[in-house]
């Protein structure tokens, strides 16, 4: 459209440009538009790592509550040891929590074994893997294959008796035990709120820091914690929110 425009208007001006300074201008104008773009993007989860954290872009991250998931699983594991994890390794955000999980898990007394996929396919051979190093329960990723496959996940963990922490609520209402994630309807909120503060001029991208998800829910199923034999501490009872199917 613009090489349309200036193709048009450079006769009525009277004036004829070779075609490598056509294209310079097209270039020049793209960019110029591309840079007072205004971007108020949602679940980023490193924005700096991905180098969206400047300019006219803003919106919000959808990073791992990790601390408050290891907190869960030791509340309702007080003996375990080992958390496994499944990756893929091209995920930044992946690429991301499993470096936070790495760095906390020493405080709670965990050790993480992870293992990295490179397709959905190698999804559940990492899981039986894991399963085979003993690992005492698995935590999720908001890993598009790994959550994609979550249901032939839960067959196996299942049978093995070893229980899975979702990463977000819809995992839990899946099968997994429980959770301390998000609600990507409520960050959708959230992002909505900050668009409207720029679209209505009270304030630019620039005045706006990435935020991240307020308040994390913490959820659990009970079906799936009664099938593994765990049972809900009271004060983890009374800040969690049931959404199993007896919810």
């Amino acid at each position: 459209m613009m090489r349309q425009t200036l193709d048009a208007g450079l006769p009525e001006l009277g004036l004829d440009l070779p075609e490598s300074a056509r294209q310079t201008l097209c270039d020049f104008g793209a960019a110029v538009i591309k840079q007072n773009e205004v971007m108020n993007l949602t679940a980023i989860t490193d924005p700096v790592g991905a180098h969206l954290d400047a300019g006219n872009i803003t919106g919000t991250s959808d990073v791992l509550p990790v601390e408050g998931q290891l907190q869960l699983i030791r509340a309702l594991q007080p003996d375990a040891d080992t958390i496994g994890i499944v990756y893929t390794t091209s995920e930044a955000n992946s690429v991301y929590s499993i470096g936070v999980y790495e760095e906390l898990a020493a405080d709670y007394g965990f050790t993480i074994e992870a293992i990295g996929v490179t397709a959905q396919s190698e999804v559940t051979q990492a899981v039986d893997t894991l399963i085979s190093r003993g690992v005492d329960c698995l935590s999720n990723l908001t890993d598009n294959n790994v959550v994609g496959v979550l249901g032939a996940i839960l067959e196996k963990t299942d049978e093995a008796g070893i229980p899975v922490y979702g990463s977000e609520v819809e995992q839990v209402k899946l099968g997994c035990v429980g959770g301390a994630g998000l609600d990507y309807i409520q960050l959708g909120i959230q992002t909505g709120k900050m668009a409207a503060q720029i679209l209505t001029g009270e304030a630019t991208c620039e005045d706006l820091p990435y935020e991240t998800i307020e308040n994390y829910g913490l959820y659990v199923n009970s079906n799936a914690l009664a099938a593994m034999g765990l049972t809900l501490p009271e004060d983890v009872a009374q800040n969690a929110e049931e959404v199993g199917e007896t919810a």
